[in-house]
């Protein structure tokens, strides 16, 4: 009997012991979910713990900082400015901008802004209030989304830095004429070229005894127009090469222009006009025109005409950056289209038109209402 209550003692003790293990078990348990329930309940760690802060931001594996700068313009236009999110130095193109603010006096001003285009969300750009001075700008903080997070950033340089870093001509490119066009002809027949260097109606390239270029419309000397390698000029002068050969088979053109004045609506900006002689009473007219835009880019269009009082329109391209843009154009009269490079980049080609006039046949640089620059323009001609 004394084995079988010890035995009974033993197991008592046994259960005892299990049942209270189980109930600390379930405690802890409980314990465990309520500490998983706190963490949760926490301000994300990692990617998002900055969110808000000024320090780097880190995203798909990528610091992204903001950057806040003026764009170099002439002191006659309103002074633009852009904003830009950069991740180790280069665009963030997962970025989209959505909103921009300007602390200066103690007060914040939210900035009305246009983005640099529809596929490049990463970088705005504005001007700032007329009541508002650059000099007194303290901070510009940025707002921007990458997927579904939200973040906030200062811009490191306040408005003192480099808004844009994208694809764009450097300042030697901007000046630096190329050895070759982009389109090359096989057997050109005549070539002018101008880089500016020096006054473009001195050059004879093809000893003719003709010289190349001619100044029309202007009210200065030629040497007004040249600054630093470009022509520059904002008062409908016209530089015009001599007269094309009449009824050439190709023309190909290549030039550089900018266009650093935003334009009234009815403005046309930089120009450059090919005219060619079809000796029938008929002319084939072909046309670029770089407009700057109120949101500090630059637009290009290239136009025909098939009567004196209207333009027919064959290609826009817009979001351009600001300063030099490469154009190269070739008018192939054999299938009677035009091919257009811009920056580059090939653009496609075009059926052009011809039209019933009066006319002398030539490459034209023109500027009516706006301050435009050309860094070079070189033509070839096969017949």
């Amino acid at each position: 009997m004394r084995t079988v209550k010890t035995l009974s003692l033993l197991v008592g003790t046994w259960i005892t012991l299990s049942c209270n293990q189980n109930s600390v078990t379930r405690e802890d348990s409980n314990l465990a979910g309520e500490q998983e329930e706190q963490q949760q309940n926490q301000p994300e760690q990692g990617d998002n713990a900055n969110k808000g802060t000024d320090e780097p931001v880190m995203v798909a594996g990528g610091f992204l900082r903001a950057r806040c700068g003026r764009y170099e313009v002439f002191a006659e236009t309103k002074a633009t400015f852009g904003c830009g999110i950069h991740d180790n130095g280069n665009k963030s193109l997962e970025a989209t901008i959505t909103s921009v603010e300007i602390i200066a006096n103690g007060q914040t001003t939210a900035i009305e802004f246009s983005p640099l285009s529809s596929i490049e969300p990463w970088h705005v750009s504005f001007t700032l209030p007329d009541e508002l001075s650059s000099e007194a700008v303290s901070d510009v903080r940025v707002v921007y989304q990458v997927e579904d997070h939200s973040f906030a950033k200062n811009s490191e340089d306040k408005l003192q830095g480099d808004p844009l870093i994208t694809e764009r001509l450097s300042i030697e490119d901007d000046i630096a004429s190329p050895q070759s066009l982009g389109y090359a002809l096989q057997n050109p027949t005549v070539r002018w070229r101008a880089d500016f260097n020096s006054d473009p109606t001195k050059l004879d390239i093809n000893a003719d005894g003709t010289p190349d270029w001619n100044l029309s419309l202007g009210t200065k000397d030629i040497q007004e127009y040249l600054d630093d390698g470009v022509f520059a000029n904002a008062d409908r002068t016209q530089l015009r090469t001599q007269p094309l050969p009449v009824t050439p088979r190709r023309v190909s053109v290549s030039y550089a222009f900018s266009n650093s004045q935003p334009l009234d609506p009815a403005g046309f900006g930089a120009e450059l006009w090919v005219n060619i002689d079809l000796n029938n009473g008929r002319f084939i007219h072909l046309f670029t025109f770089l407009q700057r835009q109120q949101d500090g880019t630059q637009r290009l269009l290239l136009y025909t005409k098939n009567d004196d009082s209207s333009r027919v329109l064959l290609h826009q391209l817009d979001g351009l950056p600001l300063g030099m843009i490469k154009v190269d154009m070739l008018v192939d009269r054999e299938i009677g289209m035009v091919s257009l490079q811009i920056n580059g980049v090939e653009q496609g080609s075009f059926v052009y038109q011809d039209m019933a006039t009066v006319d002398t046949g030539g490459v034209v640089l023109d500027g009516r209402n706006a301050a435009i620059r050309f860094a070079y323009l070189l033509v070839e001609v096969e017949q």
